[in-house]
């Protein structure tokens, strides 16, 4: 009777092996097909954004699998500084050595300051949304052993240019406590 139990047991788990194996590939195969389906719709997206565009073609990136590809990733510091030279910045951009503070201030910075603007930081478009922000609330804490105020807020933003997207941004400021004088402050975009 013990023996027969057992078979039975041991055939019951067998069945129930194969069952969860069968499951399994099957659950593979949907992802598969889904992850496929995703592809497909992305790779189709990519066409009609290149088409709208007028991009025939993009720029191959790196290859970091083959070191012998002509594309191949750069692993060597020595050739990872394609401007070994950087320009002099007190020299104008028509070659003219700034002579005095005055031409730094009204010459060169302005020649400085639109490059980072162009190549760094990037433009500001000429008509920027405005955003109104709530304070959803401010909390009394320590950080470092020393006393801070974290705000949190929330950003509205002007979406009357195009009202079928609402815009909201979620913003963490946390400044010191204790101080009565403007205080720097660094924003980042996290997602």
């Amino acid at each position: 009777m013990k023996q027969l139990l057992l078979t039975i047991g041991f055939s019951i788990a067998a069945i129930h092996a194969i069952a969860q194996q069968s499951n399994r590939e099957q659950d593979s195969i949907t992802r598969r097909r889904f992850q496929d389906s995703i592809k497909n719709v992305t790779d189709q997206d990519y066409k009609e954004m290149f088409a709208q565009l007028g991009i025939s073609s993009i720029r191959q990136g790196a290859n970091g699998s083959n070191p012998a590809a002509p594309n191949a990733a750069n692993y060597d510091e020595s050739k990872a500084n394609p401007y070994p030279l950087l320009p002099d910045p007190l020299v104008l951009k028509n070659g003219k050595k700034v002579q005095s503070a005055k031409e730094w201030w009204q010459l060169r910075r302005p020649e400085i300051v639109e490059d980072f603007d162009r190549e760094v930081y990037g433009r500001t478009p000429k008509k920027t949304p405005k955003v109104k922000w709530k304070v959803l609330s401010v909390e009394n804490s320590q950080e470092n052993n020393l006393p801070i105020i974290i705000k949190k807020l929330r950003g509205e933003v002007d979406n009357s240019g195009y009202s079928s997207v609402k815009v909201e941004l979620d913003l963490t400021l946390t400044v010191p406590a204790n101080q009565n004088k403007p205080v720097p402050v660094v924003m980042e975009l996290a997602f």
